[in-house]
C-alpha cells in the first residue's frame, strides 16, 4: 500500500496550490491497483489508470505493513461518505489568512461535518492518526514521511 500525494492542471487543484504555496492538492492510498480517496463525489474508489488521466502523482510514500492490514477495513468504513465541501473552502480561507496574513487557526473547523470528508481527513482517519481539519495535503505528506521513517 502507497500513500500518494498529486497535483492536477483544474481550477481547483491549482487554486489550492496557489494558496497554500505547495506542490501538491490531493492525497490518497494505493491498494491492490485502485485508487481510494475523496474528491468531489466523496469517499470512493477508482482504478489507477483512471486517476493518471487527470492526475500526476508527485510523491509516494510506501506505508508499512501496519497500516495495510487494517486499510481495507477502515476504508470500508469510510466508503461512500460524501466530500466536506463547506470544511473543505472554511479551511481554504484559514490557510490563506495564515499564509498571507500570519492570522493563526481556530482550535477546530466549524465548518466539519460528521462523516463527511476531504481527502486530508480521509486520509487521516484510514490511518488513524488525530484529524487536522487545516492540515495540507504537502504538510501531511511531511508529517506521514516523518511517521514512516
Amino acid at each position: 500500500m502507497e500513500i500518494i500525494f498529486s497535483k492536477q492542471d483544474g481550477v481547483i487543484s491549482k487554486l489550492i496550490r496557489k494558496l497554500t504555496g505547495e506542490p501538491v492538492s490531493h492525497v490518497a492510498f494505493i491498494y491492490m491497483g485502485n485508487v481510494y480517496h475523496s474528491n468531489h463525489k466523496g469517499a470512493t474508489i477508482c482504478s489507477l489508470e483512471k486517476f493518471k488521466e487527470d492526475s500526476e502523482i508527485v510523491y509516494r510514500i510506501k506505508m508499512p505493513r501496519k497500516y495495510e492490514l487494517c486499510f481495507h477495513y477502515q476504508f470500508a468504513r469510510l466508503e461512500g461518505s460524501t466530500y466536506d465541501l463547506p470544511a473543505a473552502i472554511y479551511a481554504g480561507w484559514r490557510i490563506a489568512l495564515n499564509r498571507f496574513l500570519k492570522i493563526g487557526y481556530p482550535p477546530i473547523n466549524k465548518f466539519d461535518f460528521k462523516n463527511a470528508y476531504m481527502c486530508t481527513e480521509l486520509a487521516q482517519k484510514v490511518l488513524k492518526i488525530d484529524v487536522d481539519s487545516f492540515i495540507t495535503p504537502y504538510a501531511l505528506y511531511l508529517k506521514i514521511k516523518d511517521m514512516v521513517d
